[in-house]
């Protein structure tokens, strides 16, 4: 019987979510609302059962910064209670902190060194012989950095006229920029709609297989 009730609950969520290739409409929204209701319940149970439960049950009562943390956690939970609370600010502030610290390395350490590793270890410095199709791809990805970084480089002399304009050799690397920026963008947008035609066949199927044993 649970089993029956989750299946048809899917079926009927999957139209309802595909209702929405004829427009927008209260179906859809139903099936929304319920996805992003069932995600919050989920998290705040995660956050229950695998950070709170688990930091009350190893509470150190001697140890300073267990009783900031909790500070911190309750001067949180008044400002979401009180959006006026000014002491509330304080874990915010540290909240926020963190996040951009961690973001920060996050983005150091996992896309620009290594991007800048790969990129300065891309031309045959060491005087090994390469292959000639592996020492293209190298400059391929050599000449794409550069002319990317150099895209987002601002610094143009003032005309007579009051206009501002780059030098004739930023323009056209800057312009070669644009057009790497163009290429990667379109395979992003290319693999999402490759992806998301997975899904909606995926998702024919089910119901096809779904309606096929009460079709005569």
């Amino acid at each position: 019987m649970i089993e029956m009730v989750g299946a048809w609950l899917g079926f009927t969520l999957t139209v309802f979510i595909l209702s929405y290739l004829i427009g927008d409409n209260p179906l859809y929204r139903i099936a929304v609302n319920l996805l992003v209701g069932a995600a919050a319940a989920l998290a705040v149970l995660v956050v229950l059962r695998n950070v709170l439960i688990p930091q009350l049950s190893a509470f150190d009562w001697l140890n300073l910064g267990s009783w900031i943390g909790w500070l911190l956690v309750l001067l949180l939970a008044v400002k979401m209670l009180s959006p006026n609370f000014g002491p509330g600010r304080i874990s915010l502030a540290v909240l926020v902190g963190i996040g951009v610290a961690v973001s920060i390395a996050g983005a150091l350490t996992g896309t620009l060194l290594p991007l800048a590793d790969i990129t300065a270890f891309s031309l045959p410095l060491t005087g090994e012989a390469q292959r000639p199709e592996q020492l293209v791809s190298n400059l391929i990805i050599f000449g794409g950095v550069v002319s990317v970084l150099i895209t987002f480089q601002y610094s143009a002399r003032l005309l007579p006229d009051g206009k501002t304009e780059r030098p004739a050799y930023i323009r056209w690397i800057a312009w070669l920029g644009q057009l790497f920026m163009g290429v990667a963008l379109g395979l992003m947008y290319g693999g999402a709609l490759v992806a998301s035609l997975g899904y909606l066949a995926d998702r024919l199927i089910y119901i096809w297989s779904f309606i096929t044993p009460y079709l005569p």
